[in-house]
């Protein structure tokens, strides 16, 4: 027998969801509706109704990005600042390759010249310094280490 006040309450929720225009979570209220009442055409046509207007994409579980919001205006770091974030990181494998890259590009680029026969200089001292740091154990740190190092792999 159906629980007519968790029905009830139920679609109310569903409704207000849907008005709202969150899609994903008027669907999940009403496929507990639906557990309630199996064989209800009127609930199995609002699912329907509804899965039409959403993407299956959009369905799918998406990873939640913890990382502090970028203002809008804030450019993403030029090659050369790249480059110099892995540098100061440690990660000289990363910067080598990054300022190769520039002086691929642009090959009268003097500062990527002068850095990169610094950091040949610090590899040839310390042939252990080319290995790139260890990623940090904390989730806002492993983020942003990964993220310099997709960028130093990016072409200037």
């Amino acid at each position: 027998m159906v629980d007519q006040h968790e029905h009830s309450k139920l679609m109310a929720e569903a409704e207000r969801a849907l008005r709202r225009g969150e899609l994903k979570e008027a669907l999940r209220l009403y496929h507990e509706v639906l557990a309630l009442e199996p064989e209800s055409p009127p609930v199995r046509a609002r699912i329907a109704s509804i899965e039409a207007l959403v993407q299956p994409s959009e369905l799918a579980e998406r990873p939640v990005d913890l990382s502090p919001p970028r203002p809008a205006h804030e450019k993403p770091p030029t090659a050369e600042q790249t480059a110099e974030m892995l540098f100061e990181r440690g990660d000289y494998q990363g910067a080598l390759a990054a300022y190769e890259r520039i002086l691929q590009a642009r090959p009268g680029h003097e500062l990527a010249r002068e850095r990169l026969l610094e950091m040949q200089r610090l590899v040839e001292l310390n042939p252990r310094s080319a290995e790139p740091p260890a990623l940090p154990e904390d989730k806002a740190g492993l983020f942003e280490a990964l993220l310099v190092r997709i960028a130093s792999r990016r072409k200037a």
